[in-house]
């Protein structure tokens, strides 16, 4: 079970069932540039990298095909992985897409709520369970 969001060059009206995202680019320049960007980004699976943080883990499903239209993040554990996708936005001028909420996320702002949110339900589902 993970908290997903995906990272897309720009945003997008929700509604509008026909859209196209641009590229974000190349699959093996844009292994290159995360993984210059957060050393600790394995990607010896080109089409899945994995990423362990304090506290929790981050898997890029970047797909199988060259041109990589998005990005989906697969995220789980506790900590702040919120930092992690701030930096990509920053360094890399994306948007990221928050699926628990269908919000996009703002660069400057990036609220932990849904992440928060997401733990506690985790947690309480888990619980129910033993």
């Amino acid at each position: 079970m993970s908290w997903d969001v995906i990272l897309l060059k720009e945003k997008f009206d929700s509604n509008n069932k026909d859209y196209q995202p641009p590229t974000l680019g190349k699959k093996t320049e844009l292994i290159s540039k995360l993984t210059k960007i957060i050393p600790n980004l394995d990607f010896t699976d080109t089409n899945w990298g994995v990423m362990e943080g304090d506290g929790f883990s981050i898997e890029f499903n970047i797909g199988n095909t060259e041109d990589v239209d998005s990005i989906m993040l697969h995220i789980r554990g506790g900590g702040e992985p919120t930092k992690v996708i701030q930096r990509i936005m920053q360094e890399f001028k994306w948007e990221s897409l928050d699926c628990s909420t269908g919000r996009f996320m703002e660069l400057n702002n990036i609220s932990t709520e849904s992440w928060m949110k997401f733990q506690s339900w985790r947690d309480k589902i888990f619980k129910r369970n033993k």
